[in-house]
Protein backbone atom coordinates (compact mmCIF):
# COMPACT_ATOMS: atom_id res chain seq x y z
CA UNK A 1 0.00 0.00 0.00
CA UNK A 2 1.55 3.33 -1.02
CA UNK A 3 2.06 6.07 1.50
CA UNK A 4 -0.53 8.83 1.45
CA UNK A 5 1.20 12.20 1.70
CA UNK A 6 -1.14 14.21 3.87
CA UNK A 7 -1.35 17.76 5.08
CA UNK A 8 -0.62 17.25 8.75
CA UNK A 9 -2.58 20.18 10.20
CA UNK A 10 -6.03 18.50 9.95
CA UNK A 11 -4.50 15.19 11.08
CA UNK A 12 -3.06 16.90 14.17
CA UNK A 13 -6.49 18.31 15.02
CA UNK A 14 -8.15 14.93 14.50
CA UNK A 15 -5.67 13.14 16.78
CA UNK A 16 -5.18 15.69 19.55
CA UNK A 17 -8.56 17.41 19.72
CA UNK A 18 -11.34 15.48 18.03
CA UNK A 19 -9.88 12.01 18.76
CA UNK A 20 -12.31 10.60 16.23
CA UNK A 21 -9.96 7.94 14.84
CA UNK A 22 -7.68 5.25 16.24
CA UNK A 23 -3.94 5.71 15.75
CA UNK A 24 -1.69 2.66 15.31
CA UNK A 25 2.09 3.01 15.47
CA UNK A 26 3.81 0.04 13.81
CA UNK A 27 7.36 1.03 14.78
CA UNK A 28 9.39 -0.94 17.33
CA UNK A 29 8.56 -0.88 21.04
CA UNK A 30 11.88 0.84 21.74
CA UNK A 31 11.20 3.60 19.23
CA UNK A 32 7.65 4.01 20.56
CA UNK A 33 8.68 4.37 24.21
CA UNK A 34 11.35 6.89 23.28
CA UNK A 35 9.01 9.11 21.27
CA UNK A 36 5.36 8.64 20.32
CA UNK A 37 2.46 10.67 18.99
CA UNK A 38 -0.13 11.38 21.72
CA UNK A 39 -3.05 8.94 21.78
CA UNK A 40 -1.30 6.49 19.45
CA UNK A 41 -1.03 2.81 20.34
CA UNK A 42 1.81 0.49 19.41
CA UNK A 43 1.89 -2.92 17.79
CA UNK A 44 5.16 -3.36 15.87
CA UNK A 45 4.88 -4.56 12.30
CA UNK A 46 7.54 -7.17 13.19
CA UNK A 47 5.25 -8.80 15.80
CA UNK A 48 4.64 -12.43 14.68
CA UNK A 49 1.17 -12.48 16.26
CA UNK A 50 0.21 -9.05 14.94
CA UNK A 51 -3.41 -10.02 14.22
CA UNK A 52 -3.91 -11.46 17.72
CA UNK A 53 -2.75 -8.23 19.30
CA UNK A 54 -4.76 -6.04 16.95
CA UNK A 55 -7.87 -7.88 18.18
CA UNK A 56 -6.90 -7.17 21.81
CA UNK A 57 -5.91 -3.54 21.35
CA UNK A 58 -8.65 -2.57 18.87
CA UNK A 59 -11.65 -4.83 19.65
CA UNK A 60 -14.04 -2.28 18.11
CA UNK A 61 -11.88 -0.28 15.69
CA UNK A 62 -12.85 2.99 14.15
CA UNK A 63 -10.97 4.37 11.18
CA UNK A 64 -7.27 3.74 11.80
CA UNK A 65 -4.43 6.12 11.03
CA UNK A 66 -1.17 4.19 10.72
CA UNK A 67 2.17 5.63 11.85
CA UNK A 68 5.44 4.15 10.59
CA UNK A 69 8.95 4.81 9.35
CA UNK A 70 8.59 3.58 5.80
CA UNK A 71 7.06 4.75 2.54
CA UNK A 72 4.56 1.90 2.47
CA UNK A 73 2.33 -0.06 4.81
CA UNK A 74 2.99 -3.82 4.58
CA UNK A 75 0.01 -5.63 3.07
CA UNK A 76 -0.07 -7.95 6.08
CA UNK A 77 -0.86 -4.94 8.28
CA UNK A 78 -3.65 -3.83 5.97
CA UNK A 79 -5.10 -7.35 5.93
CA UNK A 80 -4.98 -7.69 9.72
CA UNK A 81 -6.79 -4.40 10.25
CA UNK A 82 -9.47 -5.44 7.76
CA UNK A 83 -9.90 -8.78 9.54
CA UNK A 84 -10.86 -7.07 12.80
CA UNK A 85 -13.37 -4.86 11.02
CA UNK A 86 -11.23 -1.75 10.78
CA UNK A 87 -10.13 0.31 7.82
CA UNK A 88 -7.10 2.48 7.23
CA UNK A 89 -7.95 6.14 6.79
CA UNK A 90 -4.39 7.32 6.17
CA UNK A 91 -0.69 6.80 6.77
CA UNK A 92 1.79 9.27 8.28
CA UNK A 93 5.55 8.88 8.29
CA UNK A 94 6.71 9.42 11.88
CA UNK A 95 9.66 11.56 10.80
CA UNK A 96 7.33 13.92 8.96
CA UNK A 97 5.44 14.45 12.22
CA UNK A 98 8.56 14.87 14.38
CA UNK A 99 10.33 17.11 11.86
CA UNK A 100 7.22 19.28 11.76
CA UNK A 101 7.57 20.05 15.45
CA UNK A 102 4.25 18.46 16.42
CA UNK A 103 3.71 17.13 19.99
CA UNK A 104 5.57 14.00 21.05
CA UNK A 105 5.67 12.09 24.33
CA UNK A 106 7.76 9.30 25.84
CA UNK A 107 7.03 6.42 28.21
CA UNK A 108 9.22 5.51 31.15
CA UNK A 109 9.58 1.77 31.52
CA UNK A 110 10.45 -0.12 34.68
CA UNK A 111 11.75 -3.58 35.43
CA UNK A 112 10.87 -5.68 38.46
CA UNK A 113 14.16 -4.63 40.07
CA UNK A 114 13.01 -0.98 39.95
CA UNK A 115 9.85 -1.53 41.95
CA UNK A 116 9.54 -0.07 45.41
CA UNK A 117 6.40 -1.68 46.74
CA UNK A 118 3.88 0.85 47.97
CA UNK A 119 5.38 3.80 46.07
CA UNK A 120 3.13 3.51 43.01
CA UNK A 121 -0.42 2.49 42.18
CA UNK A 122 -0.58 -0.51 39.86
CA UNK A 123 -3.17 -0.48 37.09
CA UNK A 124 -4.10 -3.86 35.58
CA UNK A 125 -5.43 -3.24 32.06
CA UNK A 126 -6.40 -6.84 31.25
CA UNK A 127 -9.94 -8.21 31.15
CA UNK A 128 -11.95 -8.64 34.34
CA UNK A 129 -11.70 -12.43 34.08
CA UNK A 130 -7.92 -12.30 33.77
CA UNK A 131 -7.65 -9.91 36.71
CA UNK A 132 -9.87 -12.06 38.93
CA UNK A 133 -7.81 -15.14 38.11
CA UNK A 134 -4.45 -13.60 39.05
CA UNK A 135 -3.18 -10.09 39.72
CA UNK A 136 -0.62 -8.02 41.57
CA UNK A 137 -1.91 -7.62 45.09
CA UNK A 138 -3.37 -4.16 45.66
CA UNK A 139 -3.63 -3.34 41.97
CA UNK A 140 -6.62 -1.52 40.48
CA UNK A 141 -8.44 -3.07 37.55
CA UNK A 142 -9.16 -0.73 34.64
CA UNK A 143 -9.52 -2.53 31.28
CA UNK A 144 -7.58 -0.98 28.42
CA UNK A 145 -10.86 -0.17 26.67
CA UNK A 146 -11.85 2.11 29.59
CA UNK A 147 -8.53 3.91 30.14
CA UNK A 148 -9.40 6.60 27.62
CA UNK A 149 -12.38 7.71 29.77
CA UNK A 150 -11.37 6.81 33.32
CA UNK A 151 -7.97 8.48 33.14
CA UNK A 152 -9.72 11.85 33.24
CA UNK A 153 -10.74 11.19 36.86
CA UNK A 154 -7.31 10.03 38.07
CA UNK A 155 -4.94 12.04 40.25
CA UNK A 156 -2.29 13.79 38.11
CA UNK A 157 0.26 13.93 40.94
CA UNK A 158 0.15 10.17 41.60
CA UNK A 159 2.60 7.80 39.93
CA UNK A 160 0.86 4.88 38.22
CA UNK A 161 2.32 1.67 36.82
CA UNK A 162 0.42 -0.16 34.09
CA UNK A 163 0.73 -3.85 33.38
CA UNK A 164 -0.90 -6.72 31.52
CA UNK A 165 0.08 -10.36 31.14
CA UNK A 166 2.96 -9.51 28.86
CA UNK A 167 3.60 -6.44 26.73
CA UNK A 168 1.15 -4.59 24.52
CA UNK A 169 -1.90 -3.82 26.63
CA UNK A 170 0.25 -2.57 29.51
CA UNK A 171 2.41 -0.52 27.16
CA UNK A 172 -0.59 1.02 25.44
CA UNK A 173 -2.42 1.67 28.69
CA UNK A 174 0.62 3.71 29.74
CA UNK A 175 0.59 5.54 26.40
CA UNK A 176 -3.08 6.53 26.81
CA UNK A 177 -2.56 7.70 30.38
CA UNK A 178 0.58 9.61 29.46
CA UNK A 179 -1.34 11.24 26.60
CA UNK A 180 -3.75 12.63 29.19
CA UNK A 181 -1.02 14.19 31.30
CA UNK A 182 -0.71 11.50 33.96
CA UNK A 183 2.54 10.31 35.52
CA UNK A 184 2.82 6.68 34.51
CA UNK A 185 5.39 3.96 34.00
CA UNK A 186 5.07 0.69 32.12
CA UNK A 187 6.05 -2.58 33.83
CA UNK A 188 8.13 -4.47 31.27
CA UNK A 189 6.75 -8.00 30.68
CA UNK A 190 3.98 -7.32 33.18
CA UNK A 191 2.43 -10.00 35.34
CA UNK A 192 4.72 -12.69 33.95
CA UNK A 193 7.79 -10.81 35.15
CA UNK A 194 6.17 -10.07 38.53
CA UNK A 195 5.35 -13.69 39.33
CA UNK A 196 8.62 -15.02 37.94
CA UNK A 197 10.42 -12.69 40.33
CA UNK A 198 8.20 -13.33 43.35
CA UNK A 199 8.35 -17.12 42.96
CA UNK A 200 12.11 -17.19 43.45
Amino acid sequence: MNEHRVTLSPIVTTILENRSIDVLDIRSIFDFTQSFIPFSLCIPESEPDFLVHVRKIFPHPRGILVIGNHATIPQSIVDAIHQVGGHIVDYVNFHEWSDGGYPLLSIETMDIEDILEGSSIFIDVRTKLEWENKNIRGSIHIPLSEIRDIAKTMEPTTTYVTYCAGVYRGLNGAALMRSQGLTVRYLVNGLNAWYNNHSK
